[in-house]
């Protein structure tokens, strides 16, 4: 008696599937807000990396120097195009880029009056936004307000 047979197709109903999407939409959206926030860390770490390289650097010179690199008037700021080329000869791998490929997150460079015996550097995060300060000697007028690093 196969016509006594329950008619009832298999499947999924239109509202099943558009049920399905939407919940495997939220989640790859989440994941994809926490994967942008991870990325951006990783680049902050690599910028903490290179500001080590470049802090080296500005120490090698001093040793050599008996001075930091000048930045041509002091305490006042200069930006990284200024720096980068006095310290070329003492990073053997190069002067350090932006992870995310922008310009340099080094902001500005500042050594007291000659010989110039401190230095002060401030530097940019992606992660948080913020800026710091970080150097040998800081001048407390540098920088008035931004947080060591």
């Amino acid at each position: 008696m196969s016509f006594l047979r329950d008619n009832k197709k298999q499947g999924f109903t239109l509202i099943e599937l558009m049920v399905v999407i939407a919940i495997i939409s939220l989640l790859t959206s989440i994941t994809l807000v926490a994967l942008n926030s991870s990325r951006g860390k990783g680049r902050d770490a690599a910028r903490r990396h290179n500001l080590q390289q470049v802090q080296l650097a500005i120490e090698l010179y001093f040793s050599d120097n008996n001075a930091y690199p000048p930045n041509g008037s002091p305490n006042t700021g200069v930006n990284w195009s200024v720096l980068a080329p006095l310290l070329a000869n003492y990073m053997p791998t190069g002067i350090p880029k932006d992870p995310s490929g922008d310009s340099f997150y080094i902001i500005q460079y500042i050594t007291a009056a000659a010989p110039a015996s401190s230095y002060g550097i401030q530097i940019k995060f992606e992660g948080t936004g913020t800026t710091c300060k970080t150097g040998v000697g800081l001048n407390p007028a540098w920088w008035v307000g931004v947080p060591l690093c």
